[in-house]
């Protein structure tokens, strides 16, 4: 699959994320996004990527995470064609 092109979003995967009403965690978007959780930790903690912490626990607001990855033109690309995990995969840190 080509990179993906967070301005057409073909998948709908901006607008499915934007919607969310929890927060996310890294492990659950590196699944939607089918990248390394590594990547997305690593963009956190150069503060390149917006996020926020729960205690220990870093969180991500699902309309910042949205408008980032349109605003970014990041080559990350949608799971499995843009089909999101379910809430509990990738939910523990």
């Amino acid at each position: 699959m080509p990179g993906w092109d967070p301005s057409s979003d073909d998948h709908g995967l901006l607008a499915r994320i934007a919607a969310m009403e929890h927060a996310l965690t890294v492990p659950w978007l590196a699944n939607a996004l089918n990248c390394s959780d590594k990547l997305l930790y690593k963009l956190v903690a150069a503060k390149r990527m917006p996020s926020f912490h729960v205690g220990s626990l870093i969180r991500l607001c699902p309309q910042q995470t949205a408008r980032w990855l349109k605003e970014r033109g990041s080559d990350l690309r949608p799971h499995k064609k843009g089909n999101l995990p379910k809430r509990n995969e990738g939910a523990s840190e």
